[in-house]
């Protein structure tokens, strides 16, 4: 593409759009004077104008836009080459560890004081039952003496 408008550029196309103005307004000015040479000379320039200058527009606009995406491609590549080089670690540290300012629930009391109270209750619960089953045993035996 650069070969291309390196070529347009020889013939004399630099810049189109301040070059159009500029022989155009010689060209205006020629005219009034009615100036021959200087009509003819503007003539052979709007005709090369006329028939690169489309092109020459297209080429610039094209090469910018691709100068734009190569920078953009150049910054991914490097990124994508420095993610690839980036050594990563296998484990990843969310928060380090660290001691308790104060001891967390539940307390070795309360444990102790639920365990007391549980085994109390149990006691209870088992001497009643054999209170209950000495006396079953009693009446078991008085009906099997009245029975005899």
């Amino acid at each position: 593409m650069s070969d291309s408008l390196d070529k347009i550029r020889g013939m004399g196309i630099n810049d189109y759009k301040s070059q159009s103005e500029v022989i155009n307004k010689e060209y205006a000015a020629a005219i009034s004077k009615g100036d021959q040479r200087a009509i003819k000379a503007l003539e052979e320039k709007i005709a090369i104008l006329s028939k690169y200058g489309g092109a020459y527009i297209d080429l610039t606009e094209n090469l910018e836009l691709y100068r734009e995406q190569l920078s953009l491609l150049r910054l991914k590549y490097d990124q994508a080459r420095v993610d690839a080089e980036k050594n990563v670690p296998h484990k990843m540290v969310v928060n380090y560890a660290y001691p308790a300012d104060r001891k967390t629930y539940p307390k070795r009391s309360m444990i102790v004081l639920g365990a007391t109270f549980a085994t109390f209750c149990m006691t209870i619960f088992f001497l009643i039952g054999l209170e209950n089953w000495k006396k079953y045993k009693l009446e078991l035996n008085k009906l099997e003496q009245n029975k005899a």
